[in-house]
């Protein structure tokens, strides 16, 4: 689990396209990353947890050859729910 560390990501709701699922996730400003980067974590995490939730979970940068980087948590990693507050004191000592 060396290439895994915390990060913040927050839901949305999903009106682009671009991807079959409903709620998506995008990772908060300020870890370093990509604000528009797609985030692969469990489908259930999303749907069980408001839209506009903050989640904090261990992730990494995946970057394959001829595809974006992305964020990818395993649907298996135990995750914590947090308060907008808390998720941007995070980030600010952390990051």
């Amino acid at each position: 689990m060396s290439d895994y560390k915390p990060y913040i990501i927050y839901t949305f709701k999903n009106i682009k396209g671009g991807s079959a699922q409903s709620v998506r996730a995008k990772p908060m400003s300020g870890q370093g990353l990509n604000e528009t980067m797609h985030v692969s974590c469990s489908k259930k995490m999303r749907l069980n947890n408001p839209i506009g939730s903050y989640i904090k979970l261990d992730a990494k940068v995946v970057n394959r050859v001829g595809e974006e980087e992305y964020l990818y948590s395993p649907a298996s990693f135990d995750y914590e729910i947090i308060s907008e507050d808390e998720a941007k004191k995070y980030i600010a000592d952390n990051f």
